[in-house]
């Protein structure tokens, strides 16, 4: 699947990507990276890759192919987030959940409540920031491109397979490990994710790489059976998000479609009619064997997660995040990367009817702010906004059909969906979806670039 008419990265991108590529796979079977251990892994990934990459380009002699503009605030963020961890304000103390300040702390810098904490989340975003910077280069070449667009089409059919799979069969437990009733109790899983609407988050990521390789198979003249099994992860992934019992996940999995038809009908609806039957004849099959068992499951897991809805507990939660902000110290400095859970808990009102731990703020822009400050926040919402800037300016200016144009089409749509997602929840926290926010956010800082504008000369996807 990963060939097409023998073209493929060469050998030293293969080499340098190879980490990259098995994070992919990882993170999202390792309970979504969500655990120090697996995190760690996923960090000694990441900076493999960079390392080798670096190699790459010393033998290659050649300088990075990315935009400078996007290292602007990535530089400030990162410089903030150490200045975080190197000037803590205080000592968290989790026994009697108080914070102890530190005297010696230069008050007129930002500093983190705790500094083990904040330490967790930088070592992860500098980790998570080498791999960018290989993503970045990689994407400004058209094979390896493609190649990590397969690699996520492909890392979300798994994912969504598992999950169809356990629904199916009843599983109990993810992955069909026995539960930890303290810490898997809730039913709420999906696949290796803890949090259903993880899950939702991933594959609403996954499944537009899916969507952009079909069309790139179709564009390309492409007949029978290598379309038809694209197009069968295609709606594999689809079927994965709704079968999933998060609400937010197939409402936000139809925005994305509807934008996707409305950028590429044409693309979709013209085609091989082998094509459509092959797929038919799979999507057919998978349905009957694996999604209709499910059904009878899948209504009662509907009505377990309507009883269990926390819409009213998360209102309350936003107001609490709100008053927060309206600190002025927090606005200003910010509490540090990674140390919501230990402020929340200070502002809470104590005759609060939902008053129990909240890890995140399900609202990762307000949670963002409260962590990082205005000036910290206003950074990453310039690394996000200018990719996404860079990425319309692309399909703006771009011919019909254009290879970055379509790519730089596809990392939109994902990252709508995703930001959309994140305004009631927190799949910005979750490092198995952080590297693919990476890896889209990098195809979108790419397509300004003048070797990614460049037009083939064949018109198509791909020269």
């Amino acid at each position: 699947m990963f060939r097409r008419g023998g073209a493929l990265p060469e050998k030293k991108w293969l080499f340098a990507l190879s980490p990259l590529l098995i994070g992919f796979f990882y993170a999202p079977l390792a309970w979504g990276a969500t655990t120090p251990e697996t995190v760690a892994v996923l960090d000694v990934l990441c900076v493999a890759s960079f390392l080798i990459w670096v190699c790459k380009l010393v033998v290659e002699r050649r300088g990075p192919s990315f935009s400078r503009w996007c290292w602007i605030p990535l530089v400030f963020v990162s410089i903030l987030g150490a200045i975080h961890w190197a000037n803590p304000k205080s000592v968290f103390y989790e026994i009697f959940w108080v914070l102890n300040p530190i005297e010696s702390s230069i008050h007129w810098l930002p500093g983190s409540v705790d500094r083990v904490s904040t330490q967790e989340v930088i070592i992860h975003l500098y980790a998570l920031l080498a791999g960018f910077i290989v993503l970045l280069d990689a994407c400004s070449h058209s094979r390896t491109r493609w190649l990590l667009f397969k690699a996520v089409a492909i890392s979300g059919f798994v994912i969504a397979l598992i999950g169809i799979t356990q629904k199916a069969v009843g599983a109990d437990a993810m992955l069909w490990v026995e539960p930890d009733p303290l810490k898997y109790g809730n039913k709420l899983f999906f696949a290796a994710f803890r949090y259903h609407a993880n899950a939702a988050s991933f594959l609403n990521l996954c499944w537009p790489a899916a969507l952009i390789v079909f069309l790139r198979e179709r564009e390309s003249g492409r007949k029978g059976v290598v379309p038809s099994l694209w197009a069968t992860v295609l709606l594999i992934t689809i079927i994965g998000v709704f079968v999933n019992t998060s609400k937010a996940g197939p409402v936000l999995a139809g925005l994305g479609l509807i934008l996707a038809l409305m950028r590429f009908w044409r693309s979709i609806f013209v085609g091989s009619k082998v094509v459509i039957a092959l797929t038919s004849i799979l999507l057919v099959g998978f349905l009957l064997i694996f999604v209709l068992p499910a059904l009878p499951s899948l209504e009662q897991r509907w009505a377990q997660s309507s009883r269990e809805s926390s819409l009213n507990g998360r209102l309350e939660a936003y107001e609490v995040c709100l008053r927060m902000i309206a600190d002025k110290g927090i606005t200003t400095a910010g509490t540090g990367p990674g140390t919501f859970r230990l402020v929340f808990p200070f502002y809470e009102n104590e005759d609060s009817n939902n008053r129990f731990f909240w890890y995140h703020a399900h609202q990762d822009f307000l949670q963002t702010i409260i962590e990082w400050g205005i000036f910290g926040a206003l950074g990453w919402f310039l690394f996000l906004g200018g990719g996404i800037v860079r990425g319309f300016s692309s399909v703006r200016l771009s011919l019909e059909k254009d290879r970055m144009e379509f790519s730089a089409s596809c990392a939109l749509i994902a990252m709508i969906v995703v930001m959309a997602h994140a305004t009631f929840d927190f799949p910005f926290q979750i490092p198995s979806i952080q590297i693919l926010i990476a890896f889209y956010m990098a195809v979108l800082w790419a397509s300004g670039t003048k070797k990614a504008r460049k037009k083939p000369a064949n018109a198509g996807l791909e020269s």
